[in-house]
């Protein structure tokens, strides 16, 4: 019998770290890429300063962080987030913000934006609230139009990392149970606020689109654990109005006990609440919470109509 001499095919496992390092070095290594996902994440193709993989702060984790200089000489930064396919963790997004603001603030850089990169139908409930999206189908793109080895090789990467993609993770029995629990109380206590029954999921958010506004009840993460909890009204793509809408409904949103802020790209009016701990349910502290979301809704449909007949 004759030995085949053709190399055996293995299996090669792709994980988030992996792309991590890639980018990583992409960026540090290669002027072309650079220029590209420059005008992609700050709209301009920006002088390289350095780009650090896996950079840990008391406000978390950065996947990967960039710095580069603009045409007037300014250092900003891109806090990047990777996902393939692993869940968000709590309030995550949140924390690469108030990281970026931070670094403003002791002279790191000018000014800095936040980025998901991520496969293009990769979603979660804070997905839409980073400044940019770089999607893996774009940067496999990148490589694709070129024809060297190491291009070759990198688009075969990132086609393993969208295959994995494609399966779909599996859906945590504990945080299903929590949102069941949620959605149980507020079938039977706060039907007004139609909640929609949550499926088998991993996010513990409770997420509920009303048209152009949505409300979310937020629990909030610091170091090991949940430290505050949160139920907002959002306002997509008007975090820019946040004064506007501040001097606007002031006195309103005083006389409820919330307050205007920034979350994400949204305008947000919220109000603090008792600390949740998923995946522990307690009804008393969910009751408040809905109570709070209750009030938040009536107020703001109250509004429109006020508005509306006027």
């Amino acid at each position: 019998m004759t030995e085949s001499t053709e190399s055996p095919v293995f299996v090669q496992a792709i994980y988030e770290a992996d792309i991590d390092w890639v980018v990583t070095i992409e960026l540090n290594s290669n002027p072309e890429f650079r220029d590209w996902i420059g005008q992609k994440i700050f709209g301009f193709a920006p002088q390289h300063d350095r780009a650090w993989r896996s950079v840990a702060e008391i406000l978390g984790e950065s996947d990967l962080i960039w710095r580069a200089l603009d045409p007037a000489g300014k250092h900003h930064l891109a806090l990047i987030e990777n996902k393939i396919d692993a869940v968000a963790q709590p309030d995550q997004q949140e924390r690469y913000r108030l990281r970026g603001q931070e670094y403003v603030e002791n002279g790191v850089c000018a000014d800095f934006c936040t980025v998901l990169m991520s496969p293009d139908s990769y979603s979660s409930s804070e997905a839409d609230d980073y400044d940019q999206r770089v999607s893996y189908e774009m940067i496999r793109q990148f490589f694709e139009q070129r024809d060297s080895e190491r291009d070759r090789y990198l688009v075969y990467l990132f086609t393993e990392a969208l295959t994995k993609f494609r399966t779909t993770p599996p859906a945590d029995p504990d945080t299903t149970q929590f949102r069941r629990q949620v959605w149980e109380l507020a079938r039977s206590a706060f039907p007004q606020l139609e909640l929609d029954e949550p499926g088998p999921c991993r996010e513990r958010w409770v997420i509920q689109n009303y048209g152009d506004f949505c409300i979310k009840y937020k629990m909030l993460w610091k170091g090991k654990g949940y430290d505050r909890s949160v139920v907002d009204i959002e306002f997509p793509g008007q975090a820019d109005q946040i004064e506007t809408l501040s001097r606007q409904y002031g006195e309103g949103l005083a006389q409820l006990g919330a307050t205007a802020v920034k979350a994400g790209k949204s305008a947000a009016f919220r109000i603090d609440v008792p600390c949740a701990h998923p995946p522990e349910f307690d009804e008393q502290t969910t009751r408040a919470a809905l109570e709070a979301w209750d009030r938040l809704l009536r107020w703001w449909q109250e509004q429109r109509a006020t508005s509306s007949r006027s």
